[in-house]
């Protein structure tokens, strides 16, 4: 008996890149490769989407990459265009798994399903304890002149929360990679505690070291 076809399956081009995007997120994209010129301009008239994705080995450019196989859809918020060049805006909105990967030429397609998440009783209480790390973090880093974001995250929701974090901290790509792919907020916003902990961790020891801690 054949497995049933997810009802949100669909096929999406993707876009393999180094980096990782999350939903309710933005990132800028500078597009200087033809086939890549040429999904943006395929996909602007219609507010199509398109698969973003962490490259698992290759480059960005020339032969497609091999990609990771949980991504997030993007939409086109703004492009900029300079000589050749595109300078592009997207927003993320939803994760996917690739069931199926598709080359065509010099170009990645793949049939996807979108990865829904579940809230938890007791995501408010870990609401809380993240927003209060963060103010931690930002009143021990303005106390001695470390950079930080103007305006930290007030979000309540904890999938939202989860996702607008991730985008934030300052970890590997390897980190933000395996914070994309936990099964839901819970567990993210978990994980975030103890990373966002070690972290003012180790400002207090750089601080204390280097004599400036009062």
């Amino acid at each position: 008996m054949e497995t049933p076809i997810s009802p949100t399956r669909r096929r999406i081009p993707l876009f393999p890149l180094h980096t990782v995007l999350f939903p309710h997120t933005l990132t800028v994209l500078k597009i200087f490769e033809p086939r890549y010129l040429d999904l943006i301009r395929e996909t602007l008239p219609g507010n199509g989407e398109i698969g973003v994705v962490r490259i698992r080995s290759g480059a960005e450019v020339g032969t497609p990459a091999e990609p990771f196989e949980t991504g997030t859809t993007a939409r086109i918020l703004s492009v900029d265009r300079d000589q050749g060049l595109m300078q592009v805006v997207l927003t993320g909105e939803e994760r996917f798994h690739i069931q199926q990967l598709i080359r065509q030429g010099d170009r990645l397609w793949a049939e996807v399903d979108r990865l829904d998440e579940a809230e938890h009783e007791g995501d408010e209480k870990l609401v809380d304890e993240v927003l209060d790390e963060i103010g931690f973090i930002r009143s021990i880093a303005g106390k001695h002149g470390l950079p930080m974001e103007e305006e930290p995250p007030t979000e309540r929701d904890p999938v939202t929360l989860s996702y607008m974090v991730s985008d934030a901290l300052p970890v590997d790509l390897a980190t933000k990679q395996e914070l994309l792919e936990m099964p839901d907020a819970t567990q993210r916003l978990e994980r975030l505690l103890g990373l966002m902990r070690r972290s003012r961790l180790n400002i207090l020891k750089n601080t204390f070291e280097g004599g400036s801690l009062h």
